[in-house]
């Protein structure tokens, strides 16, 4: 695993304005929380879909980056997708996201995200570019 890089993704300025946190990481594999604030809410009372996308990709970014070497220097989400199952309400909304392919310039990802009572609220996949330090 590589702590270094995924404390700086939790050092990110978005993170830190929405207030994601990683909860839990291992080899390939991530638990990210998003304390649900008003702000956060679309008009109808829910935490807004954007908002999943990127809960869903930051733990599925963490895990990339949880497996990444030195000479690697950056990753960056080429695709997502995503599909929303139900309004997401409560005080935490969470996200596991795992690795399914890490190949050489590319990872294949997929997370779920979670409300308070443990429905799942969306389910996404994406694609990260890998780059590396040019000699």
């Amino acid at each position: 695993m590589n702590p270094t890089r995924v404390a700086q993704l939790a050092e990110g300025p978005i993170w830190k304005l929405l207030g994601l946190r990683i909860r839990d990481v291992s080899d390939g594999e991530a638990f990210v929380e998003l304390p649900v604030r008003s702000d956060l809410l679309q008009i109808y009372g829910h935490v807004h879909g954007g908002l999943l996308a990127t809960l869903l990709d930051a733990a599925m970014s963490t895990a990339v980056h949880s497996q990444l070497n030195e000479s690697v220097t950056w990753a960056a989400t080429t695709h997502i997708d995503v599909a929303y199952l139900r309004p997401a309400n409560g005080v935490m909304v969470s996200a596991r996201g795992h690795v399914v392919k890490l190949g050489a310039k590319v990872a294949y990802c997929q997370a779920d995200a979670w409300n308070d009572e443990g429905d799942i609220v969306a389910q996404g996949s994406a694609q990260f570019y890998i780059g590396y330090r040019r000699e």
